[in-house]
């Protein structure tokens, strides 16, 4: 996060002792950190499993290519999980013992008791938001049906992640002033609506219900749509070949 960038430069010393020793390297949110990676990774593989949720082409249909705003899309999707690693540098800090008591413990200036599990569940949903970004990929680029949903869900912890950062930002006094830019309460709410625009374009436009159609089972690559499997070979079109 900027405003952990900003405490620290306005901290100085407080964060990083002379000499860069951060005292000890905090090995509790090093393990936390450790975990919620884990369990991202195992949602994304949930994730990329997850039936669709009524997205269907017209019968008939043949499935389409990618093309018009879902190239605009695309990029915006690539873009993603670097993003989530910008903002995981920005817990850098947390990694040393003095940082983390310098926000956590009583009677640190910047000292606030929800400063700790803000941290925690910051931390948590950040990486859960990154692994889901990940395996959204090549859902996409795949055309799977469940795409939409898939999206719609890690869309969902992104959402979340804003609220929990905005409400840090509103309850803990050292943020105060510090939510700007990119996480102020107006960047916030733009990055909720255009979610949930692209959410509603990707259940209700023409173009993703006849593109986003294959099933993970399909064997016939990108022309299957979904429900759809290859037909079976009969005895005498292998005696005929």
């Amino acid at each position: 996060m900027k405003a952990l960038d900003r405490i620290e430069a306005n901290l100085g010393a407080t964060l990083f002792p002379e000499g860069g020793q951060g005292g000890g390297i905090n090995y509790l949110f090093i393990l936390l950190a450790i975990g919620s990676l884990a369990g991202g990774i195992w949602a994304a593989r949930r994730l990329m499993s997850i039936p669709p949720w009524g997205n269907s082409a017209p019968a008939g249909a043949p499935a389409k290519a990618l093309g018009g705003l879902l190239w605009l899309f695309a990029i915006g999707l690539v873009i993603r999980p670097a993003l989530y690693l910008k903002e995981i540098w920005g817990f850098k800090y947390l990694v040393f013992q003095v940082s983390w008591k310098s926000l956590t413990a009583q009677g640190s200036e910047s000292y606030h008791p929800l400063w700790e599990p803000a941290l925690i569940a910051s931390t948590a949903v950040t990486l859960l938001g990154l692994c889901l970004s990940f395996a959204l990929l090549p859902i996409f680029f795949r055309r799977r049906a469940n795409f939409p949903a898939a999206f719609a869900i890690a869309s969902g912890v992104a959402v979340f992640g804003l609220a929990l950062d905005q409400a840090a930002g509103f309850l803990i006094p050292s943020l105060k002033g510090e939510m700007t830019g990119a996480e102020s309460p107006a960047a916030a709410l733009r990055a909720t609506a255009i979610a949930i625009a692209w959410a509603v374009y990707l259940f209700r436009g023409s173009r993703p219900r006849e593109t986003f159609v294959v099933t993970v089972g399909a064997r016939s690559g990108v022309g299957s749509r979904a429900g759809e499997t290859d037909p079976p070979i009969r005895e005498k079109d292998v005696q005929a070949a």
